[in-house]
């Protein structure tokens, strides 16, 4: 765990839209803009939405994917995994190492290395909170680079916001709309 903010949050407002699918050669989270059903066609491309720590046990994950869909025009789907522990982020940067991905955005990661960065061969956004960059600051391997950090946040706003505090309803906000047109622009 990185943080105590690893195992709290926030269950975002809405019912997911999409379907849970067994079929795609794991369990998986499918929204599609095309209203995900029996008789889905893939997109000619699409978003895989790696979750944290909860899973898909929280409809976070869901309504994210729900909300890209729509806003990107393409299918999503969000791998169950066995047993994820922050599965997003750190897991990014070994997929973002190979060709198998053509854009990367890692929001809050967990701890990461400055030779995992420098491997990343795809676009990549970083989103990471106000105190997890404050506390990296000055480390041996801490290294500079291009990455949006939101005031008055912490570990998981952008998955399991509190959106009753302005600030983390703004970093959330802000947050997915970077990720949105990072994703227009390297997709």
């Amino acid at each position: 765990m990185s943080c105590p903010h690893c195992v709290r949050g926030f269950p975002l407002p809405g019912e997911p839209k999409g379907v849970l699918r067994n079929d795609l050669m794991l369990d998986a989270y499918l929204a599609s803009p095309n209203a995900p059903s029996e008789q889905w066609t893939p997109s000619h491309r699409a978003v895989v939405l790696l979750t944290d720590i909860f899973g898909l046990n929280l409809p976070n994950p869901k309504l994210l994917a729900d909300r890209f869909s729509q806003e990107l025009g393409c299918d999503v789907v969000g791998p169950q995994f066995l047993r994820p522990y922050c599965w997003g982020g750190s897991r990014l940067y070994h997929i973002a190492q190979t060709h198998a991905i053509e854009s990367a955005v890692i929001v809050h990661p967990g701890g990461y290395k400055d030779e995992q960065l420098k491997a990343i061969r795809v676009p990549k956004q970083i989103d990471n909170a106000e105190a997890i960059f404050a506390s990296r600051k000055g480390k041996d391997d801490f290294m500079e680079y291009e990455f949006k950090v939101y005031p008055g946040t912490a570990h998981g706003f952008a998955a399991r916001p509190n959106l009753a505090l302005p600030a983390v309803k703004e970093g959330f906000e802000r947050a997915f709309e970077q990720a949105v047109n990072w994703f227009k622009k390297t997709l």
